[in-house]
């Protein structure tokens, strides 16, 4: 990205020079853009390939570095605190092919000719390398009004105009069931029972077409 978003996460790799190497070549030591010496990695937070074990990104030489991935797993989870307003989410995936300081870097270190200068105005001339999107979706925010301190909403899927997402729980000690309320807003008090539950989760499937806000509470019968 051409400006950093402190709330963009970014899956990269960073070698540099390790402390022993720079001693030698007169470079400070950590992340660096001189990939011919650099002889360590900082930190790789890149999402493994499908069905890749640990053991064969080690195998390679390209092992998660201060970060971690369980055996097969090919996705993250990153967690966001939402405005208290929000009421959708529109979630994008960018790919960059060259950052702005790497070919700043180029430019400024080479000093025995021109193609530095060269390289930065072709970069500069034809967009910058801009981010390509690769994958967008918008999720709807469910806001639950609880008589239980942890009820979540979890979205699972927007298919042929239906809206499907789980209300999930911890049961009550004692309680022989639980009742599922529609609530109208968040200073509705009494709501509408829409489904009895015998234990989380509760499967909910709503049109797409309605209010983007909807409001849920769960209250346990005894």
């Amino acid at each position: 990205m051409l400006t950093h978003d402190a709330q963009a996460k970014v899956y990269e790799i960073k070698p540099g020079i390790s402390p022993e190497l720079s001693d030698i070549v007169g470079i400070p030591a950590g992340p660096s853009f001189h990939f011919v010496l650099n002889d360590t990695v900082y930190s790789d937070n890149r999402i493994p390939p499908r069905g890749c074990t640990n053991t064969e990104l080690a195998t390679v030489q390209s092992p998660s570095v201060g970060y971690a991935y369980a055996d097969g797993q090919y996705w993250d989870d990153t967690d966001y605190a939402l405005p208290g307003a929000a009421d959708s989410l529109v979630v994008s995936l960018y790919y960059q092919t060259t950052s702005k300081e790497y070919v700043e870097f180029l430019r400024d270190e080479n000093v025995t000719n021109s193609w530095g200068d060269t390289l930065f105005a072709l970069w500069d001339s034809t967009g910058k390398s801009a981010p390509e999107l690769l994958e967008r979706i918008h999720i709807r925010v469910m806001r639950p009004l609880a008589a239980v301190d942890d009820l979540a909403i979890v979205y699972l899927s927007e298919h042929n105009d239906s809206l499907n997402f789980e209300l999930h729980w911890t049961g009550i000690e004692g309680a022989t069931g639980t009742d599922i309320l529609r609530m109208s807003g968040p200073d509705d008090l009494v709501g509408t029972v829409i489904g009895p539950a015998v234990a989380p989760p509760y499967a909910l499937r709503e049109p797409s077409a309605a209010l983007d806000v909807r409001y849920f509470t769960v209250r346990p019968r005894n």
